[in-house]
């Protein structure tokens, strides 16, 4: 029997509070290149969730958790650059996308894409 993920863990490069959103938005409306969340820019949009993301979201059947850099430095004892994908399998923490690789994804598209392939290669 195949083992299956537990849960795909989506870690980005942000704070949570509503100062931080508020400058998010306009670092994304003003200099979208240089914003430092690439997991930011696949999933989100200006003004809100990409309806592409959030239909492969809930059409999943693996828990999917969203946590922000605070979160991540409580709970994970990985050393990465943020933002990352981690995946949970027998109680094994495993990085699936790193920051480096969501880098040279053009859109949703292509990070569903990824998530697919890196997850049909864990299994």
């Amino acid at each position: 029997m195949k083992d299956e993920v537990e849960e795909l863990i989506f870690v980005y490069n942000a704070d949570k509070d509503a100062l931080n959103a508020l400058i998010g938005y306009a670092h994304k409306v003003f200099s979208p290149s240089t914003y430092p969340c690439e997991l930011c820019n696949l999933t989100h949009s200006n003004i809100g969730e990409r309806r592409i993301w959030k239909d492969f979201r809930m059409s999943q059947h693996v828990t999917m958790s969203f946590i922000y850099k605070a979160e991540f430095n409580e709970r994970f004892n990985i050393t990465t650059n943020l933002p990352v994908v981690i995946s949970i399998l027998n109680g094994i923490e495993t990085v699936v996308l790193t920051k480096e690789e969501m880098a040279t994804l053009a859109n949703a598209n292509e990070l569903m894409h990824a998530i697919r392939t890196k997850m049909q290669t864990k299994a």
